[in-house]
């Protein structure tokens, strides 16, 4: 039994290696492709301005782009929590750019008691050409006091190129047939889970499937051997461990009543083990294996065995040589009758044959 539980265990800790090490599989994949995603482009414009407490960064999607685009300008500011952070206020225009819309991203704590607040504007081109994002000014305040009184921050004014779609004879331009991608080298981290998920449902299947014939072969492996040879070992062995004289009365009352239900499962073919006494002795009524008095002696050793296990009962020496004896008895009784019908099978063969 210890070696059994010894290799269940290692089996749960392989289980547990293969699910981290799926799961480690999996965040790195997504981290991979998160800090993919995370990367500016190459044409993006970043600038970033400071002053005294306060700081502004700039973001431009790009320096470059088609009439048929529309442009992202990004404002953040930072400042200490209770500024009053003002961005400017554009109505349609910005440059010769036409504004497509605004939002401004609920302000958050960023480090301490620092603010960052952000503003974006979307901006759409008429015409191709040069154009150019005029400066913007970004006004600090504390409370009470005026737009700008505390501090402001101009940015620089940045370039953008527009350029049309249609080729220079008014035609639309059609790029040509991009080669190929190759396939990722990285494994797909969902397609790896699936796969480790597939593979410990297979073994835990098996290991159930396993467990279950084991299970359901017990009895015939038991039996093996003769059912009142296993008894009278397991018998042989309790007692040498002397529970009685050490006080040890439920214990060595639940090991004496579970051998003997044993041999009656090894022995009759009923699932004694796994019954309560109640409806054990419900079976035992209507049993034609056993006989009046064996049943009567069942009874009154069971009922024993229950009142010492569950009433806390303490028995008399008295007591238990009796119990010990008729745990003896029925199982030396009911032998002796299976001997007697070998015995008796063998004798009438002959003349059956004959």
């Amino acid at each position: 039994m210890i070696q059994r539980i010894g290799r269940y265990r290692r089996i749960i800790y392989l289980i547990i290696a293969l699910f981290a090490a799926g799961a480690v599989w999996f965040v790195a994949g997504c981290d991979e492709k998160s800090g993919e995603s995370a990367q500016e482009p190459n044409s993006a414009i970043i600038k970033s301005y400071q002053k005294g407490p306060y700081e502004v960064k700039v973001r431009l999607a790009s320096d470059a782009i088609t009439i048929a685009d529309q442009l992202t300008l990004d404002l953040s500011a930072v400042a200490d929590e209770g500024i009053d952070v003002t961005f400017p206020k554009v109505q349609d225009k910005l440059g010769r750019f036409t504004l497509a819309g605004q939002t401004e991203t609920e302000s958050a704590l960023f480090s301490g008691n620092r603010v960052r607040h952000v503003k974006t504007y979307r901006l759409k081109p008429f015409l191709a050409g040069d154009y150019t994002i005029p400066p913007l000014t970004v006004s600090f305040a504390m409370p009470g006091q005026s737009k700008g009184e505390t501090g402001e921050i101009q940015t620089e004014a940045l370039d953008v190129r527009v350029t049309s779609v249609l080729s220079k004879d008014g035609s639309e331009t059609i790029k040509t047939i991009m080669p190929p991608e190759p396939l990722p080298e990285t494994i797909n981290p969902w397609l790896a889970a699936a796969v480790i998920v597939a593979v410990l449902a297979g073994l835990g299947g098996f290991l159930g499937f396993r467990r279950f014939r084991r299970r359901r072969n017990g009895v015939e492996t038991a039996v093996s051997r003769p059912a009142h040879v296993l008894a009278e070992e397991e018998l042989e062995l309790l007692f040498s461990e002397n529970l009685i004289a050490a006080g040890h009365y439920k214990a060595f009352y639940q090991r004496l009543s579970a051998i003997l239900r044993r041999y009656i499962e090894n022995r009759f073919g009923l699932r004694a083990p796994e019954q309560t006494t109640e409806e054990f002795l419900n079976i035992m009524r209507t049993a034609k294996e056993l006989t009046a008095a064996h049943k009567q002696l069942l009874k009154s050793f069971l009922l024993h065995c229950d009142q010492v296990k569950f009433a806390e009962h303490q028995p008399a020496a008295d007591e238990v040589r009796k119990m010990t004896e008729a745990c003896r008895q029925f199982i030396r009784e009911t032998r002796e009758q299976a001997e007697a019908e070998s015995n008796r099978q063998k004798t009438e063969a002959p003349a059956d044959a004959v």
